[in-house]
């Protein structure tokens, strides 16, 4: 995953979950030494991170049979469960920090559980589960188009996680930063060996450099070597973390599970992005490129891809080994990139610049000049709708699994159907299933189908066992697939509170957009954006009012405005400038009202504005008989800005916003033009909309 949880932080629950009352008679009591659990119990949610509690509750409830509270003195609990992760992305960094309280055990029962997700986020939970000892093994099954883990397939290393202690009794010339965060939580560590180092064998360079590939998926500072990191954290744990790919994964995954033995939980763990997958660096591309066809030619070229078309799935499927390997999405094998330029096209001297700028020359040289070329017809909207953001949405863009296929969804969730049948049956039935939707990594778009198809397919295989569990946020049935369970295995678990809840109804926002912006780059590092929500304050009084918010102040002349940046939930106060302890207003900003929003001084105007994010298609129809301008209109400025011109046939996709205006001209062929009307964006009409000429009211 991208080094940043863009924003997708743990809170403290004010209120514990009914887990007993939810739990079914399934459940068993008897700790690790209870039978074996023969029930999938399935949890639905959005977050991958938000599975923890869930398994936490498991853990206590005695679901994960196999977990035992044991000291944690440089210890293996080799009674942890063995967790199977499908999923695009490896999610194996190592959280920046922990409770002090969770070296020893696993938190109080109650809102403490949820208070974990305080210090995990969606690309590091996995090794917060192993050091609280529920997971001892993670498989890792890696998909063909995610280029992130491919130099460490098959092998697996050990890695020792450790929380730093309290106080320099261990090592006195250590500063005290050191050690912990500024909200004064102890800092994580980890050390990464792999037995086979010890003897003279063939592969040790190669797993030298395999070790070397884990550290930098967590962050080189944080891993030390063993001896460092018991002398810096005193008590440790350590697990294993295997990474496979697809080829021959049902015999590898068979052989890996009964080698564990017959007292192992299993944990299946689904990520829906596994199926199909898009990122934030994606998504900003898809505003500049918006054919996914042209995103997949692009991603394949500079991967030096295969393609994965159905015909690929089936050989997989049939064969149990690596496809034959044809490469016709490949700029460079492929048919040649054959856009038509149209007349009079020409590339600004800054574009230019950005495309030449990219991070990623590296690649061949024919090979980046098949990709400058896609991009030189594109340019014009790489200009219109990414302008300093190119170079960083580029970089993320082919840094991050991608794949959007819609012909390929069912063949490869057949391929996994088969592979869960021959894997996962007798003893190796898995105790716990996940299914994660994933905002922003399973595309939107296809995510009803893919959620309803992979459902399907474990539903086949394993049955609806004690049902499935979801906090009350999700919504089971958004998609349309959750009622695929009984009513009475339907097991709401009660509110699950978190800090800056993703608003999962707008899963068409492109995150990477408010990230970060030019300057500042992405984040403060601690999951936090640097530029969340733009927030702007109008003094409606004709008085000097004063905006004042955790330290920050802001003064505001009669009729001015200013324009600065928010966190979800900071509270601001408006007062005069004459009245500084009598506020005029307290507001708590509030991401679901939009990530730019307006505020005035005057009452009854709060907020003045919603500038909800939306995403607009303006289509000019294959029989218009004319080439349409397109142009953005600045009310604060009182002027237009070109956007697009859209030939018959044409569409122009832009994320926008709510109230903003574009103006459509009709051209005609002695370039005169002649005002056709307007479109208002209106959020009320959805997150998704499209504008067709001619046929739409305008």
């Amino acid at each position: 995953m991208v080094g940043h949880c863009l924003g997708l932080v743990g809170a403290v629950v004010r209120q514990a979950l009914l887990w007993t009352a939810c739990l079914s008679g399934a459940l068993l009591s008897g700790g690790a030494q209870a039978d074996k659990v023969v029930e999938p119990h399935f949890v639905l949610t959005e977050e991958h991170h938000h599975v923890v509690p869930h398994l936490v509750n498991f853990a206590r409830q005695g679901v994960l049979r196999s977990h035992r509270n044991a000291p944690l003195t440089d210890f293996k609990n080799i009674d942890g469960a063995v967790l199977v992760h499908l999923d695009s992305h490896a999610d194996g960094n190592l959280p920046a920090h922990m409770a002090a309280t969770m070296r020893e055990n696993l938190p109080a029962e109650g809102p403490e559980t949820y208070d974990l997700l305080r210090h995990t986020c969606i690309n590091d939970f996995l090794l917060l589960l192993g050091y609280m000892g529920i997971v001892e093994h993670i498989i890792f099954v890696e998909p063909p188009w995610s280029p992130l883990m491919e130099e460490v397939h098959s092998i697996t290393v050990d890695i020792s996680i450790g929380v730093s202690l309290e106080d320099d009794e261990e090592d006195p010339n250590r500063e005290d930063d050191s050690l912990t965060n500024e909200e004064g939580y102890p800092l994580m560590y980890a050390s990464i060996h792999s037995p086979l180092l010890d003897d003279p064998a063939p592969r040790k360079e190669a797993l030298e450099e395999a070790i070397g590939r884990f550290s930098s998926m967590m962050d080189t500072e944080v891993v030390l070597d063993h001896e460092d990191l018991m002398k810096r954290c005193g008590k440790i744990r350590t697990i294993r973390f295997t990474v496979l790919p697809y080829e021959g994964a049902a015999h590898t995954l068979i052989s890996l599970l009964d080698k564990e033995g017959l007292e192992k939980d299993i944990i299946l763990d689904v990520d829906l992005d596994g199926f199909g997958t898009t990122s934030p660096g994606a998504m900003a591309m898809h505003d500049a490129i918006p054919s996914y066809e042209d995103l997949m030619r692009v991603y394949h070229t500079a991967h030096n891809l295969c393609d994965m078309d159905p015909n690929y799935w089936e050989q997989l499927l049939e064969n149990n080994s690596k496809p034959e390997c044809t490469q016709e999405l490949s700029l460079v094998h492929g048919p040649p990139f054959q856009a038509e330029m149209p007349d009079g096209f020409r590339i600004s001297g800054k574009t230019k610049r950005r495309i030449n700028s990219l991070s990623h020359r590296f690649m061949p040289g024919d090979v980046y000049e098949s990709v400058e070329e896609v991009l030189e017809f594109y340019s014009s909207s790489i200009t219109d709708n990414l302008r300093g953001k190119f170079a960083i949405a580029m970089d993320a863009f082919l840094t991050q699994p991608f794949h959007i296929e819609e012909r390929t969804i069912e063949p490869i969730i057949d391929y996994w159907h088969e592979v869960f049948k021959t894997v996962f049956v007798g003893n190796r039935v898995p105790a716990v299933i996940h299914v994660v939707r994933s905002p922003f990594y399973t595309p939107h778009h296809h995510l009803d189908s893919i959620e309803c198809k992979a459902l399907d397919a474990l539903l086949d295989v394993f049955g609806p066992g004690a049902g499935v569990f979801h906090a009350k946020e999700v919504e089971l049935n958004r998609t349309g697939c959750g009622n695929k369970f009984p009513l009475k295995l339907q097991h709401d678990i009660g509110e699950h509170v978190h800090l800056d809840p993703t608003p999962w109804a707008r899963n068409v926002h492109d995150a990477f957009y408010w990230g970060y912006d030019d300057e500042d780059g992405p984040g403060d590092g601690d999951g936090n954006a640097k530029n969340p929500i733009l927030m702007k304050f109008v003094n409606q009084h004709e008085v000097d009012i004063v905006l004042s918010s955790e330290g920050e102040r802001l003064n505001i002349a009669p009729g001015s405005k200013k324009v600065t940046r928010a966190r979800h939930l900071s509270k601001w106060d408006l007062h005069l400038a004459s009245e500084p302890k009598s506020p005029i207003h307290s507001l708590t900003i509030d991401e679901e009202e939009g990530r730019k929003q307006s505020f005035g001084s005057m009452d009854g105007t709060i907020p003045v504005k919603d500038e909800t994010p939306v995403y607009m298609d303006i289509t000019n129809p294959d029989d218009s008989e004319t080439d349409v301008e397109v142009r953005f209109v600045d009310e604060d400025e009182e002027t237009e800005s070109f956007v697009a011109v859209l030939a018959p046939g044409d569409t122009h996709g832009t994320m926008t916003f709510h109230g903003h205006r574009f103006a459509l001209y009709a051209l005609s062929d002695d370039d005169h033009e002649h005002i056709m009307g307007e479109v208002t964006v209106d959020a009320t009409d959805g997150d998704v909309q499209e504008v067709v000429m001619f046929e739409d009211e305008l």
